[in-house]
C-alpha cells in the first residue's frame, strides 16, 4: 500500500511538472541577449522598457478596503506616483507573497501556495518563446515566429495610451475603478466600443446585463451600423473611422503636429473619460508635483446635466445636486440641508437630509401652518426626477411658491416659463432625485425649497419637556430633602434618648480610662496644639485611633442615605415599606446597596457617588 502511495504521488508530481514548466528566465523579445527573470511582490526589480519610461511590475495599492494589496500593473516611470496604465484584473486579490512568471505558454501569477491565479492568455495553444515591455507601454508575449501570442493593448483596464487601436471585432469594456487610489471595480460607470461600431459611455446600476444597460447610455458617438475602427494616435487624437477609412466623429481633438507630450486617455470613477497630456521634458517643478499630467479634454463636458433613467440617482444621492466644478462634479447639499454620512463609507459626501422634520402631512404638522413655512430661492437648479404635478397657466412666480406652500406633499417647486410664454410650476416630492445645477440647461428656472422657519415645530413640547423634567427634577430633590429630614429628625430623638440614658449611666461608679504618656504625645503630635489652661492642668487637641464610636457614626451615616435612596427610586415598586425602612433604621435588616435613580444617570455617563 505505501508504495502504490509512493508511485501515485511521483506521478501527480510529474505530472505537474509537465503541464506548468516554469521558465525562470526568458529572453527579452527586444534585447534578445537579456532575461526576464521572475517577479515576486517582495521587493524587485520591474520589466522596464527600453526608453525607461513605462515599467510591468507589482505596486501596492487599495482595494476593495482601506489595506493595500499587490497589483500587476504597467506604470508611467517619469511620474513621482508612478502613473498606473494598465493593470491585472484577477477574480481574488493577490496575497503578499505571490510571484509572477512566464511559462512555455503563458504569463502566470501564482499565490504563495504555488497556486495560479491569474494567467494570460487564457486559451493556451501557442509556445511563448520572449516577452517585452516596449516603449508605447504595451507588454507583449511572442511565440517563435516573432508573432504576438498576447498583448496588454488588447485587454485594457481603464486607460487607453496612444497607438493602441482597435476594429469592430476587438470590442471591450472598460469598468471605472472606485477612486483615484481604490482600484476595485466596484463601480457602475462603464465605457463599451461594441460590435457595431459604436463607442459609447453608460451607466449599469447593480452590475445589469451590459446590452440592456447600454439602452440608456449618457454618451456615444453615434457610430453605429457605420464604425469600423477606434484610434488613438501620437498626436493625442482619439476618432473613429469607418470602412473607408474615412474618420466619421472626433472624440478628442489632441495636439496636431506636437509629439512633445506623453498622452494617456482615462475613464474615471465619476463616468468622464478624459486626455491627459504631459510633457517629456521633466523639469524640477514637475518632479514636485503629484504627477504632473494635466487635464487635456473631455467627454462629456458636463456630465451633471445628463440624464438616464426615472428613480434612479445618477451622480449624486438624494436630495443633493450635481454641479461641474473644473470639469469634475460634485455634490452639493442645498440651503438646511446637511449630508448623510453611511457609517460604513464616512468619505461617500453623495446625499444630503434636511435640517428640520420631514412633512408628516398631519394636522398639527409644521407644514400644515403657513406662518411656520418658509422657502429658500435658487436659480439654475432642477431635480427633474422628483416631480409629481404640473402646474401650468399664466401666473407668477409667487403664485407657484404658494401652490407648494399649501401642498403638504410639496418639498420644492421649480417655476419656469416656456418658448410660448406659459408658465410651469413642477411640484417636487421627498427624496429630491438626480438634483443639478448648470446655467445652460436649467437656464432660466427658479426654485423654491421649502423649509420649517426656525423657532417654530415642536417648541411648545420643549417647554413642555423642559417644565415636566424640571418638576420631576425639583420632587425627586424634595423627596430626597424630605426623607433626609424624617431621618434627621429621628437621629436626633434617638442621640437625645441615647444621652439621657448615658447621662444616668454615668450617674454610676465605672472605671475611667487612663492613657499612657506615649498615647497621649502621638494622639497630640507631640502636644502642638494648645486649646487652653484649666485649674485641672493643660488642655490640647488630640486624635484617638481606632475610636469606635466615630467609626459607628460613619456606618449609621452611611446607612440613612442608603435608605433615603431606597426611598425615592422611579418605580414604586422597589420603594421599600415604613416597616421595612424602620427595620433597616433600627438594623434589624440589612440594607442593601440601591441602584441609582435617574436624577443622577446621564447619556454622558456622568458617575454620581458619596464617599465619606
Amino acid at each position: 500500500m505505501a508504495k502504490t502511495r509512493s508511485n501515485s504521488l511521483l506521478q501527480t508530481l510529474l505530472v505537474f511538472f509537465v503541464i506548468t514548466p516554469i521558465i525562470t528566465a526568458i529572453p527579452d523579445c527586444s534585447n534578445p541577449s537579456n532575461a526576464l527573470s521572475p517577479l515576486s511582490t517582495q521587493p524587485s526589480s520591474p520589466w522596464t522598457s527600453p526608453s525607461k519610461d513605462f515599467a510591468f511590475g507589482f505596486q501596492s495599492v487599495q482595494f476593495k478596503d482601506p489595506r493595500c494589496v499587490p497589483l500587476l500593473s504597467i506604470y508611467f516611470t517619469k511620474s513621482p506616483n508612478k502613473t498606473i496604465v494598465w493593470y491585472a484584473k484577477p477574480n481574488q486579490e493577490i496575497p503578499v507573497g505571490s510571484s509572477i512568471h512566464i511559462t512555455n505558454n503563458s504569463l502566470v501569477i501564482y499565490n504563495p501556495k504555488g497556486s495560479e491565479i491569474w494567467s494570460r492568455p487564457e486559451k493556451k495553444d501557442k509556445m511563448v518563446t520572449c516577452a517585452s515591455m516596449l516603449d508605447t507601454g504595451n507588454f507583449v508575449l511572442k511565440d517563435n515566429d516573432g508573432n504576438i501570442v498576447w498583448e496588454s493593448f488588447e485587454e485594457p483596464s481603464d486607460t487607453l495610451l496612444p497607438g493602441q487601436n482597435f476594429s469592430k471585432s476587438q470590442p471591450f469594456n472598460l469598468q471605472a475603478r472606485q477612486s483615484e487610489t481604490n482600484f476595485s471595480t466596484n463601480n457602475n460607470f462603464n465605457l463599451s466600443w461594441q460590435g457595431d461600431g459604436n463607442l459609447v459611455l453608460y451607466y449599469s446600476q447593480n452590475h445589469q446585463e451590459h446590452e440592456q444597460a447600454q439602452n440608456y447610455a449618457y454618451w456615444s458617438t453615434g457610430t453605429d451600423g457605420r464604425g469600423s475602427g477606434l484610434f488613438f494616435d501620437k498626436f493625442g487624437r482619439i476618432y473613429v473611422k469607418d470602412d473607408n477609412n474615412t474618420e466619421l466623429v472626433q472624440v478628442t481633438n489632441g495636439n496636431p503636429g506636437s509629439t512633445q507630450y506623453f498622452y494617456m486617455a482615462r475613464f474615471e470613477s465619476d463616468g468622464v473619460f478624459r486626455l491627459y497630456q504631459k510633457t517629456k521634458t521633466v523639469t524640477n517643478e514637475e518632479d514636485n508635483c503629484s504627477s504632473g499630467w494635466t487635464m487635456w479634454e473631455q467627454e462629456p463636458d458636463d456630465i451633471c446635466v445628463l440624464m438616464i433613467a426615472q428613480n434612479e440617482n445618477f451622480i449624486c444621492g438624494p436630495n443633493s445636486y450635481c454641479v461641474s466644478i473644473n470639469g469634475k462634479p460634485q455634490c452639493m447639499c442645498p440651503d438646511n440641508y446637511s449630508y448623510f454620512v453611511q457609517p460604513n463609507d464616512p468619505n461617500n459626501l453623495t446625499s444630503c437630509r434636511p435640517d428640520f422634520p420631514p412633512p408628516s402631512c398631519l394636522v398639527d404638522g409644521w407644514e400644515m401652518d403657513p406662518a411656520k413655512v418658509d422657502f429658500h430661492e435658487r436659480q439654475n437648479l432642477d431635480w427633474p426626477f422628483s416631480d409629481y404635478e404640473l402646474v401650468s397657466g399664466d401666473f407668477d412666480n409667487y403664485t407657484c411658491r404658494k401652490r407648494c406652500r399649501d401642498d403638504c406633499f410639496c418639498a420644492a417647486a421649480v417655476y419656469s416659463v416656456d418658448k410660448d410664454n406659459v408658465a410651469q410650476c413642477w411640484k417636487k416630492k421627498y427624496p429630491l432625485s438626480n438634483g443639478r445645477y448648470s446655467t445652460t440647461a436649467e437656464n432660466g428656472k427658479t426654485v423654491f425649497l421649502k423649509f420649517r422657519k426656525a423657532g417654530y415645530g415642536n417648541q411648545h413640547r420643549s417647554y413642555l419637556t423642559l417644565i415636566l423634567s424640571f418638576l420631576l427634577g425639583s420632587s425627586v430633590f424634595l423627596n430626597i430633602l424630605l426623607v433626609l429630614g424624617i431621618l434627621g429628625i429621628y437621629m436626633f430623638l434617638r442621640k437625645r434618648k441615647m444621652l439621657g440614658q448615658q447621662l444616668v449611666a454615668s450617674l454610676a461608679p465605672e472605671t475611667v480610662r487612663s492613657y499612657t504618656y506615649k498615647e497621649l504625645e502621638k494622639a497630640t503630635r507631640g502636644f502642638k496644639l494648645r486649646l487652653g489652661q484649666g485649674a485641672f492642668g493643660t488642655v490640647y487637641k488630640g486624635f484617638v485611633e481606632n475610636d469606635e464610636e466615630a467609626k459607628n457614626d460613619i456606618r449609621r451615616v452611611e446607612k440613612h442615605v442608603m435608605v433615603a435612596i431606597w426611598c425615592v427610586q422611579d418605580d414604586p415598586s422597589l420603594r421599600p415599606s415604613m416597616k421595612k425602612v424602620a427595620q433597616m433604621l433600627e438594623d434589624v435588616i440589612a440594607v442593601p446597596l440601591p441602584p441609582r435613580p435617574s436624577m443622577f444617570c446621564s447619556s454622558s455617563a456622568t458617575s454620581f457617588s458619596v464617599s465619606f
